[in-house]
């Protein structure tokens, strides 16, 4: 997998192991799975979860509260990592 494909490739993985279905919504095992990581899945005011096309790669990736909380939980425990350029993974 390329680099820029992290993100549509997270959501397969997410669909895969059950904590996503095809139509986004987030399942039992998937708040289950994200809270023992420490990510809040609480719902506020921006949507929870939904697709945003990469045009880079035309497929969609994770956006919304819990895409970011994700991320930031990536980058915390050093799952992830922040590039030079913005843009890149």
């Amino acid at each position: 997998m390329e680099e820029r494909e992290l993100g549509g490739g997270l959501v397969d993985g997410w669909v895969a192991r059950g904590l996503l279905t095809e139509t986004w919504e987030l399942t039992e095992t998937g708040r289950d799975w994200f809270t023992s990581l420490g990510v809040n899945v609480s719902l506020g005011l921006r949507p929870l979860l939904r697709p945003c096309i990469d045009w880079t790669v035309r497929r969609p990736h994770a956006a919304g509260a819990l895409a970011d909380r994700f991320a930031a939980a990536a980058f915390e425990n050093g799952w992830a990592f922040r590039c030079s350029h913005p843009r890149s993974a």
